[in-house]
């Protein structure tokens, strides 16, 4: 049974450097394994998720907390 294939577009978010793109497709991800894990028993069902290879993730600078990470960054912390 395939739930989603979602988790194939994180890898276009990354390439294209659209990180907005990137984070809603792992939450869509994890959604489908969430539903997969509803509709299986883990008495007698295996479910496997894979990937082909992954991408770092990273926010750099000195952001404040509590900026939006989808948007530019409006506050500077201090050091």
């Amino acid at each position: 049974m395939v739930i989603s294939d979602s988790g194939g577009r994180i890898d276009h978010g990354h390439h294209e450097s659209q990180a907005t793109r990137a984070l809603h497709d792992v939450v869509a991800f994890d959604d489908a394994i969430r539903t997969a894990a509803t509709k299986t028993s883990a008495r007698d069902s295996l479910l496997v998720v894979t990937a082909d290879h992954s991408h770092v993730f990273t926010m750099g600078g000195y952001p404040s907390r509590g900026n939006n990470i989808f948007g530019r960054q409006t506050k500077i912390a201090h050091k």
